[in-house]
């Protein structure tokens, strides 16, 4: 059921004003509520203020309405109920019928579709009430049951009996209900009862009331549960019975009742309080402990209902004015009259009887002791006849207007020359019996006596402002500045040259007892003076509640109110010399002001009255606003555009650098100003003009500090603290450049050695080359050889066969083609066994006795030690060294040749010595230059041996001497090194 069209049928038109009629602040779909039909609201456990209305739920931080609806998690935007639970958790019934509570730290609201235990709830086709439960909890009701949800989970208790209504859990496992019902339809008899039951079952009951009447309307009864006591509310007979302390086994209780003078249709409770809303349009509003009517409040608005926060404040939700606030203020206010045309006062002041007047700005004069009041209408027929200023002098009320000056509201003074009216802008009391008042063309005087108006100077000039010092001297502003008039001398001075902050507009003048001068500009806040030199300007910088001020009065030694276009500015100030020190309270509507353009003021009796936009304030001079220690609260954030819950804590990806974060300065007077906050906690704190901070923020850990400052600079010691831990992206961490440098110094070291070992193996590849290429022409040379040799060979097979040795031509013939074989199969490799070379050197050495005939002989002596089988030589690398030694060494000699070949080990390498007793080496140097002939075949070896050094630790070497000491006979020694890893490292440079 919807309560706004409820009460549009119920309540009556006309809304009587008898009841408590007080000031208030209307906030409506303009000041940013969701809708002006509102339905309840509450206050949670950090401040904000809960807001229900027909077209979602609005949380209010004293300044912004933040709207949640269907997209936030709210069942429907009809929000008819909101509660908070003794635990501080904010639950809303809708019109849906399905409950709901709002997650802080999600920032929403969570409804059955995310809660499967509220899904349980049942559906009625009546209306659903919701109710706070005093041991924790909450209670939804309709006609299936009683859902309670109590610490997460669900119990539900089905409807006993039509109309049964559940209102305690016991101890012992026991509900107490109560019940309405007709149990004699002919004799219209109406009972209620209450029962204890266990579950299902009727344990215990007893009869509270029976009546017997026609009318049906009291059978309408409302019951409610608060505080764990049971209010069952009769509308249509104006009351309601109350009933606590149960207890059973039998059930007793307590009974109390409260009433009012009318019929009320609609009820409610907040926590000091219970009310009843009067089908006039009146709140009723009782205490909950002592059920003693406390007020009764009504105005121009259809209420809801109503709620009381914990500042003292009385929130009114309305049908279609929206949310009205009654503020809780040290301020009084001045009664009006019902039919003053309005409450735009621009002037004041008080008759020596104590009487107030008040001018509006509809030539009216109001004069009020506090008990009756009377309104002086001015006759005037000017367009503007606003009252500027009221004076009395001489028993007389003086009141100036741009419409004219009047004496005791009738009679108006005019130039007795033109006849012209006095278009008066200010004026003031120079004396019991002068007055001094500006027009837009000077100064003039007014002799309350005499009535008569005189020009004062010579300076034509719009007067804004007057004031008057001690000594006497008159300080007027204008639109181009400030003036000085000295009224014994005549003579008027501008004070506009000494600095150009006495050049601007003047809007109001005060003169302080110790002689300053206040000078309040349109823009520029105020300028004080001494002695014709200004001494410091004070503005909104430096606290003021507004640069435009309206009016200045002193209100006791050291202390100047300022009122301006958004309140009042209260200066407490000491004067040293030269040196003025100061402090600023700012005063405004939140305050209790019953509007913030300050138009006039006056000062009497330790009471400043203020005449303001909408009536006259009554303000204690003493006054002292508390410091609001405003508590700042994370209301939404998004990283990288995306909303994220609600944390003091934030652990990010080094991608989530964007934040945008709103904040809620918590001060539901509205006395928040601004947020401040700061990084890092740097001494600095950066002014937020508005709730939202967008940052940007680094990798690593920062912190973020937010505190409020309120309306008089004060700032809050709450402080709120949000961290952020921005991982460090893997390309800025220590340990991802300590892996690249390791992962470079790696490729370094690769292509070092790849570089070397690149280098190597060319070296490898050069020196095997080297070696093939030495083997490749020893071969070469060898196979040119081989036709001479072949050429013997068959010559020397050919002598056998003519002489019919058969033997020798056969055994040649076997060794020579034995020979040829093993020489083609040794050509293929590059090492072979020692056996197989010495078998070949032995095949070559009885070919070539054969040949010479037997001109030498050879032995070859073995060592012991010597594997031949395992040991692995170059090949063909003894046959030109022998060739060398027989035939340019024994062949040349005339003595019978031998040659001696031995192989021995030393360390575990090959030596091999090879020994003639030919000519020797220089013998057969020197036939070789006479015939022209040039050994090839030992250049080969020696190259070949060279070429072989390069592989292993130890080069392969040979060396020759003269084996004996005999000029024609020294013969030769050739010596042969191999390193036993000879055989290895070539095997190994292979595979490389």
């Amino acid at each position: 059921m919807r309560f706004a069209v409820f009460l549009l049928l119920i309540f009556s038109i006309s809304l009587t004003c008898e009841a408590q009629q007080l000031k208030y602040t209307a906030f409506t779909v303009s000041d940013g509520l969701p809708s002006n039909n509102v339905y309840r609201c509450v206050e949670d456990k950090f401040g904000f203020l809960w807001v229900g209305t027909d077209n979602g739920i609005a949380r209010f931080d004293g300044k912004r309405f933040q709207l949640f609806t269907t997209s936030h998690g709210v069942p429907d935007n009809d929000v008819l109920e909101v509660i908070k639970e003794n635990k501080g958790r904010i639950w809303i019934n809708t019109f849906k019928q399905k409950p709901a509570y709002f997650d802080d730290l999600q920032n929403r609201f969570i409804n059955a579709g995310e809660d499967s235990s509220l899904a349980k709830v049942k559906e009625g086709t009546g209306i659903m009430y919701s109710y706070p439960l005093k041991d924790g909890g909450v209670l939804y009701v309709n006609e299936q049951g009683s859902f309670i949800f109590r610490n997460k989970k669900l119990i539900e208790y089905p409807a006993l009996k039509k109309g049964s209504f559940l209102f305690k859990e016991n101890k012992d496992g026991t509900q107490l209900r109560w019940r309405g019902n007709i149990i004699d339809s002919a004799l219209n008899i109406f009972q209620t009862k209450f029962y204890q039951t266990k579950a299902a079952t009727i344990i215990d009951s007893l009869v509270i009331t029976r009546t017997s009447q026609k009318d049906l309307s009291v059978r309408n009864i409302k019951p409610a549960i608060d505080d764990g006591k049971l209010y069952t509310f009769y509308p249509t007979q104006g009351k309601c019975m109350v009933y606590s302390n149960f207890s059973v086994n039998p059930i007793r209780f307590k009974q109390d009742s409260l009433k009012v003078s009318e019929p009320f249709f609609v009820f409610g409770f907040t926590q000091t309080y219970v009310y009843l809303l009067g089908s006039s349009g009146k709140i009723y509003v009782f205490d909950k402990k002592t059920l003693q009517q406390q007020m009764v409040i009504s105005g121009n608005y259809l209420p809801n209902s109503m709620f009381n926060d914990s500042k003292g404040n009385i929130w009114v939700s309305t049908v279609d004015k929206g949310l009205i606030l009654y503020k809780k203020s040290q301020f009084t206010t001045v009664e009006m009259p019902s039919d003053l045309n309005g409450t735009i006062f621009l002037s004041i002041a008080r008759k020596p009887d104590g009487s107030l007047l008040a001018g509006n700005s509809y030539g009216q004069v109001v004069e009020t002791d506090g008990k009756t009041s009377k309104i002086h209408r001015i006759p005037s027929k000017s367009k503007d006849f606003r009252q500027k200023k009221i004076l009395i002098s001489q028993q007389k009320v003086f009141t100036f207007s741009e419409g004219g000056i009047y004496v005791n509201y009738t009679r108006k003074l005019t130039n007795p020359l033109t006849l012209a009216n006095y278009p008066a802008k200010t004026a003031i009391s120079y004396n019991d019996s002068i007055m001094i008042f500006g027009l837009t063309s000077g100064l003039n005087r007014l002799n309350a006596r005499t009535e008569k108006v005189s020009p004062l100077g010579n300076l034509y000039k719009r007067i804004m402002a007057v004031t008057k010092t001690s000594d006497g001297l008159i300080y007027y502003g204008s639109t181009d500045g400030l003036y000085k008039y000295d009224y014994v001398k005549d003579v008027s001075s501008s004070l506009s040259q000494s600095n150009i902050l006495l050049s601007q507009r003047i809007t109001a003048l005060c003169a302080t007892a110790d002689n300053l001068i206040w000078a309040a500009t349109s823009s520029n806040g105020v300028v004080i003076v001494k002695d014709d030199k200004v001494l410091i300007n004070i503005t909104e910088m430096e606290g003021m509640i507004s640069n435009s001020i309206l009016s200045i009065i002193a209100a006791g030694p050291g202390k100047v109110w300022l009122g301006t276009n958004q309140g009042i500015s209260v200066i407490t100030y000491k004067l040293r010399g030269r040196n003025l020190s100061y402090s600023i309270q700012n005063l405004s509507v939140n305050d209790g002001l019953t509007n913030n353009s300050i138009n006039d003021m006056l000062y009497q009796n330790d009471t400043v009255y203020a005449a303001t936009g909408n009536g006259i304030s009554v303000i204690p001079a003493n006054i002292s606003i508390p410091k609001f220690n405003i508590p700042v609260k994370l209301i939404r954030i998004s990283i990288n555009q995306r909303d994220t819950i609600l944390s003091e804590v934030y652990k990010l990806g080094y991608h989530q650098q964007n934040i945008q974060m709103q904040f809620a300065g918590i001060e539901l007077n509205g006395h928040f100003k601004n947020l401040q906050y700061t990084l890092d906690k740097n001494e600095n704190w950066v002014n937020l003009d508005e709730n939202t901070l967008a940052i940007q923020l680094s990798t690593g850990t920062h912190t973020i500090l937010v505190r409020a400052v309120d309306v008089n600079g004060n700032i809050s010691n709450k402080i709120l603290s949000i961290q952020f831990d921005i991982a460090t992206p893997f390309w800025k961490s220590i340990w991802f450049w300590f892996i690249i440098a390791i992962a470079i110094q790696i490729l370094i070291i690769y292509l070092v050695n790849r570089r070397q070992k690149k280098r190597k193996e060319a070296k490898l590849a050069l020196a095997i080359a080297g070696v093939q290429t030495a083997s490749l022409e020893q071969q070469a040379f060898t196979s040119l050889m081989n036709p001479h040799f072949m050429f013997n060979a068959l010559n020397s097979i050919q002598h056998y066969i003519n002489v019919q040795d058969r033997q020798n031509a056969n055994r040649y013939l076997s060794d020579f083609a034995s020979l040829i074989r093993k020489n083609f199969e040794a050509a293929q490799k590059s090492f072979v066994p020692l056996e197989q070379e010495i078998e070949n050197i032995k095949i070559y050495l009885r070919l070539e006795q054969m040949r010479f005939n037997e001109r030498f002989s050879y032995n070859i002596s073995i060592d012991e030690h010597v594997d031949t089988e395992d040991w692995m030589i170059p090949t063909m690398i003894l046959q030109p060294l022998l060739e060398n030694a027989l035939l340019h060494g024994l062949m040349p000699s005339a003595l019978k040749g031998v040659l001696l070949i031995e192989l021995k080990l030393e360390d575990g390498n090959l030596i091999i010595r090879i020994t003639d007793n030919g000519i020797g080496i220089e013998n057969s140097m020197a036939l070789k230059e006479i015939g022209g002939h040039r050994s090839r075949g030992m250049e080969l070896i020696k190259k070949r041996i060279t070429a072989l050094s390069r592989f292993g630790t130890r080069a392969i070497a040979i060396s020759m001497s003269p084996a004996f000491e005999s000029e024609k006979n020294p013969g030769n020694k050739i010596i042969l090194f191999i390193p036993i890893e000879l055989h290895t490292a070539w095997l190994k440079a292979q595979h490389q």
